[in-house]
């Protein structure tokens, strides 16, 4: 944590880094439902703009899923955290979605 409060997190994927966030600095919201998911996760801005692509990684930065729609299914992800990377009005928003099934 920094001192302003901010919070980054950082995973490393070859030379890029597509999982840093910095969610204090929201100038647009992203909205993750729900949130922890257990089947099908909706995502749009905060004025309900769909995202023009979305990409779902897990907590080891590898990535599971893109999509160009607002949707995808966690049905089959193990329990865990995981991060999803969604790119509204040629931005790249990232935030955290736990995936809790109940067995």
């Amino acid at each position: 944590a920094h001192t302003n409060g901010e919070v980054a997190f950082s995973y490393t994927l070859g030379s890029c880094n597509p999982l840093q966030t910095n969610e204090s600095a929201e100038n647009e919201a992203l909205q993750i439902w729900p949130n922890p998911a257990s089947g099908l996760v909706y995502v749009t801005n905060e004025t309900g703009k769909n995202p023009e692509s979305i990409s779902v990684y897990d907590a080891t930065g590898r990535m599971l899923l893109q999509s160009s729609t607002n949707r995808f299914d966690t049905g089959s992800f193990p329990d865990g955290l995981y991060f999803v990377r969604a790119q509204i009005n040629k931005r790249f928003i990232t935030r955290k979605l736990l995936v809790k099934h109940n067995n």
